[in-house]
C-alpha cells in the first residue's frame, strides 16, 4: 500500500501553464487590494455542499486532465498519493487518466464513456481505485490569489462502482476537500458524504467556499479519500475548478428587464444595460465587456459603470456581461467576478425572392410563390391583396396584368420586398374534330386546331403524336386526348373518340364423327362486331342460321359456316367435315416403332362409343391391354413397356344391345 506523498505543512506549486492538467492566472496588480467580497457568509467547517450561488469569475484553476487517446501521461510526482496505471481498470490503490472504461471486474463497474467537460472530444477523467486509507487524491498549490476575496473550490465526482458491485456492499466514496495555508493552518474543509452508487450513475460536483486571509495569497488545495475500509471505493474526478465567487449581479435591458434582445437591422439597435446588485458591491469597479459572433470577450472602451448605453451595430450576435472586482484589481482574473449574459441578435432583413417572370392566360389559373419569410403580405393590380406564401389567382383577365410586391416578415418581424411583373396572353381554344367508327385494321386521320403545336394521348397507334393531323389506327375504341398550345405558352386541351368495328370470325368448330343414322350438332362460333352467319349448304341441317344446328347427314359431308360485318367490314367462311361411318374398322395390324406411320392402332369410329370397352390379350390369355371407350389409340405398350412381336387377340364389346362382341386379332409388326 503506497504512503502519502503529500506533507500538508509544504506547499505545492504547479505549472498550470501545461493545459493537460489545468491552467490558472496570473497578474501582478495586487498591490491595493482591500477587503473584497467579504459579505459572503458561509461557515468553512464540515456542512453541506457549498457551491457559489452568487456571481463567479473566471477559473484561477481549470483542472480537465486534457485528452487524447488512452492511456493519458502519468500526473507529476507529488499531485497524488497513488500509483500510476495504464489499465483502463486500475488496481487497489492505482489510479489511470483515461478516456474509456467498461467490463472492468466482472462488469462490476461502471461503463464510463464521457468525461464532464463538455465539448471535450476524448477527453480525460482521472479514474481512481481508491484504497480504505485517507490518502491524497489530487493537491495543488496556487499562488498570488487575492486576499480577503471569497473562492469556490470544487469537483466534478462519478462513483464508479455498480450496485451490485462487492454483493451489494461495496464502500462508497467520501472525499474531503480541504484549503490549507503553506504553514498547515486549515482555511476550509467539507466532506461529500457518501456518493451514491447507480446503474446510470451521474457527474455530480462538490465544493465548498473559502475566503482568502489578507496576508495569505499562496494556497494549498487538497481532495483525499476519506471513507471507510472495505470493498469498493472506485471513483472518478474531473473538472477541478478554483474560482472567484461574489454576490449575485444581475445584468438585464433596463427598458424590459429581459436577458435577451432580438432585433433587426436598420431598427434602434442601440439598448441600455444595467447591472443590479446588493449594496455590498457599491464601492466596486465595473467593466463592461462584449462577445461579438464567435470572437473572444473583449472590454468595451469607457464602458465603466453600472449601466451602459450600446451602439448601433451591423448584424451579428452579440454577448455582453459586466466585470466587478475591488478597485485597483479590476484588470486581475484572479479577483473579479461577472455578471449573467445579456444576448443581442441583430438579424439582417429576410431575402425575400419571387418568381422573376410570371405570365398568365386569360380564363387561366396562376400560381406566385415567395421564399425566405415567415409572414407575406402581397399587392397587385386591381386591389390584389393576399397574405398566402403561394397565392393563387383563378380566371386571370388582361386587366390583372402589372407588378406584384410581396413583403416577406421574420419571426423577428424583419422584412424585405421583392416584385415580379406579371403579363397575361390571349388564351388558345382547343379542337379535336369529331368522333368515328372504322373497321378493325383501318386508319383514320385526326384533326386538331386552334394553336401552334400539338401533344395527343396516347401515343399508340399513331403516326406522330405531335402534329396537328395524325393518322391513328387503334385496335379498340380509344379517346385520344389533344394539348393544344399558341405561341405565348397557353394550352387547352379537346378530345375525341375513336370507336372499332371488329372484323368478322368465322369458326366451324373441330371436324366431326357419327355413325349413319346418329345426329350431330354442328358448333359454329362468330365474332366480330354487328356481324350475320348462316351455314352451306342447307343439305340435312335442321337450320342454315343457327350455330349449332343438327345434321342428319347419311355420309360424310362437308359444311361451310359464314360470318359477314353489317359495316362493310368484310366476311369470314370455316368449314368443318362430317365424318359418317356406316360399320367398324378394325386394323389387324400396326407398327409401333416410332417412324409416324402406322403407329397405333386407331379404330374408327370407335370412339362415337363412349361406353364401349376393349381388352387385348396374349397368346396365354393374359390382358395386355384394357380400355373403356377410345379416346386414345393403343400404342403396343402394356403397363408403359413394349410388347414383343406377334399376335395378340381383342375383344370389344360397343355395350349395345344386340350387338354382338368384335372379336379378332392384331399383330404387332416391329
Amino acid at each position: 500500500m503506497p504512503t502519502a506523498l503529500i506533507n500538508t505543512n509544504t506547499p505545492l506549486p504547479i505549472n498550470f501553464t501545461n493545459l493537460k492538467y489545468g491552467s490558472y492566472y496570473k497578474s501582478d496588480l495586487y498591490m491595493k487590494r482591500l477587503s473584497f467580497f467579504t459579505f459572503f457568509a458561509c461557515s468553512f467547517a464540515h456542512v453541506n455542499a457549498q457551491l457559489c450561488t452568487g456571481s463567479l469569475g473566471e477559473p484561477v484553476v481549470n483542472i480537465t486532465f486534457g485528452s487524447g487517446s488512452d492511456p493519458g501521461p502519468e500526473l507529476p510526482r507529488g499531485q497524488t498519493s497513488y500509483t500510476y496505471s495504464t489499465s483502463q481498470c486500475p488496481s487497489q490503490g492505482a489510479y489511470s487518466i483515461v478516456n474509456l472504461t467498461f467490463e472492468c471486474y466482472d462488469n462490476s463497474w461502471q461503463a464510463i464513456t464521457t468525461d464532464n467537460t463538455p465539448n471535450d472530444s476524448l477527453g480525460y477523467y482521472m479514474l481512481v481505485n481508491s484504497e480504505s486509507i485517507k490518502a491524497t487524491l489530487y493537491v495543488f498549490s496556487v499562488t498570488d490569489l487575492c486576499p480577503n476575496t471569497t473562492y469556490e473550490f470544487s469537483t466534478w465526482v462519478k462513483n464508479a462502482l455498480r450496485p451490485t458491485a462487492c454483493d451489494e456492499n461495496a464502500v462508497e466514496p467520501d472525499l474531503k476537500l480541504t484549503i490549507e495555508t503553506l504553514a498547515g493552518n486549515i482555511l476550509a474543509t467539507y466532506s461529500t458524504g457518501n456518493i451514491q452508487k447507480a446503474n446510470d450513475a451521474q457527474w455530480n460536483q462538490y465544493g465548498v467556499l473559502f475566503k482568502t486571509p489578507s496576508t495569505e495569497t499562496e494556497l494549498v488545495f487538497r481532495i483525499s479519500n476519506n471513507s471507510i475500509a472495505g470493498c469498493g471505493n472506485v471513483l472518478a474526478l474531473d473538472d477541478i475548478t478554483v474560482k472567484p465567487c461574489g454576490s449575485k449581479i444581475n445584468a438585464v435591458v433596463a427598458s424590459t428587464g429581459s436577458k435577451t434582445v432580438e432585433v433587426c437591422e436598420g431598427a434602434n439597435t442601440s439598448f441600455l444595460l444595467s447591472a443590479n446588485f446588493g449594496p455590498e458591491l457599491s464601492n466596486s469597479v465595473f467593466h463592461w465587456q462584449v462577445k461579438e459572433n464567435a470572437d473572444d470577450w473583449k472590454d468595451i472602451v469607457g464602458a465603466t459603470s453600472k449601466d451602459y448605453l450600446t451602439k448601433r451595430s451591423p448584424s451579428g450576435y452579440y454577448l455582453y456581461r459586466v466585470v466587478v472586482s475591488q478597485p485597483g484589481s479590476l484588470y486581475s482574473p484572479k479577483c473579479r467576478i461577472f455578471s449573467n449574459h445579456i444576448s443581442v441578435n441583430i438579424q439582417p432583413p429576410p431575402f425575400i425572392q419571387l418568381t422573376n417572370y410570371v405570365y398568365g392566360c386569360v380564363g387561366g389559373k396562376i400560381t406566385m410563390i415567395a421564399s425566405g419569410g415567415l409572414k407575406y403580405n402581397w399587392t397587385g393590380p386591381n386591389g390584389f391583396t393576399s397574405t398566402l406564401q403561394r397565392p393563387e389567382m383563378i380566371d386571370v383577365q388582361y386587366s390583372d396584368s402589372g407588378l406584384y410586391k410581396v413583403t416577406g416578415i421574420t419571426d423577428v418581424g424583419c422584412q424585405n420586398s421583392d416584385s415580379t411583373l406579371l403579363k397575361v396572353y390571349p388564351n388558345v381554344t382547343a379542337t379535336a374534330g369529331h368522333g368515328t367508327f372504322i373497321c378493325e385494321g383501318a386508319t383514320t386521320t385526326l384533326t386538331a386546331g386552334g394553336g401552334i403545336s400539338y401533344r395527343w394521348q396516347p401515343s399508340k397507334g399513331l403516326s406522330n403524336d405531335t402534329i396537328a393531323t395524325p393518322a391513328a389506327s387503334p385496335q379498340e375504341k380509344t379517346l385520344y386526348v389533344v394539348e393544344v398550345r399558341n405561341q405565348y405558352g397557353c394550352s387547352d386541351t379537346a378530345t375525341v373518340e375513336i370507336n372499332v368495328w371488329k372484323k368478322p370470325v368465322a369458326d366451324a368448330g373441330p371436324d366431326l364423327k357419327t355413325r349413319v343414322g346418329l345426329p350431330v350438332a354442328l358448333s359454329g362460333i362468330a365474332k366480330g362486331s354487328d356481324v350475320t352467319w348462316f351455314w352451306t349448304p342447307s343439305n340435312n341441317l335442321s337450320s342454315t342460321l343457327l350455330l349449332n344446328p343438327v345434321t342428319t347427314t347419311p355420309q360424310t359431308f362437308t359444311y361451310t359456316f359464314h360470318v359477314t360485318s353489317s359495316h362493310g367490314c368484310g366476311a369470314s367462311a370455316d368449314n368443318v367435315v362430317v365424318s359418317v361411318f356406316d360399320k367398324i374398322l378394325i386394323p389387324n395390324a400396326f407398327s409401333p416403332n416410332g417412324d409416324g406411320v402406322n403407329d397405333t392402332w386407331h379404330i374408327d369410329p370407335l370412339g362415337l362409343f363412349t361406353e364401349a370397352s376393349t381388352e387385348v390379350f396374349n397368346r396365354y390369355g393374359v390382358v395386355v391391354y384394357r380400355r373403356k371407350g377410345f379416346s386414345t389409340a393403343w400404342n403396343g405398350t402394356s403397363n408403359g413397356m413394349a410388347l414383343p412381336p406377334g399376335t395378340y387377340f381383342y375383344i370389344i364389346d360397343l355395350k349395345i344391345p344386340k350387338e354382338p362382341k368384335l372379336t379378332g386379332s392384331v399383330t404387332i409388326l416391329r
